[in-house]
């Protein structure tokens, strides 16, 4: 039961992490809409880079949300008519890369 609620907390963190980067995206796009943005190009350099940077930074938060979400699920759902090995056994299992780590499911 504590490691469920660990991951819980630890998605719910996840997401508010995400949530605030999109915010930060979206302020940098409404930046960038600016019809006379791209004239002055040393101005639009760093907020594009910014951009980019976070565009990444959302990426990868992603990843590792989709993957505490999975390994959540296997402690929260029901087997009453299912098998843990459902989750676990599958013909070619995906591969994910995350922070340096391989992850094989």
């Amino acid at each position: 039961e504590r490691a469920y609620q660990a991951l819980k907390n630890r998605v719910t963190e996840m997401e508010a992490r995400i949530a605030e980067r999109e915010q930060q995206i979206k302020e940098l796009e409404q930046t960038m809409a600016a019809p006379d943005f791209y004239t002055n190009h040393e101005k639009s350099k760093p907020v594009l880079d910014r951009h980019q940077a976070l565009m990444w930074e959302v990426g990868e938060l992603l990843a590792q949300w989709e993957m505490l979400v999975g390994v959540r699920n296997l402690f929260h759902e029901s087997l009453a008519n299912t098998s843990a090995y459902d989750e676990l056994l599958v013909v070619r299992p995906p591969k994910r890369v995350v922070g340096g780590l391989t992850v094989r499911f």
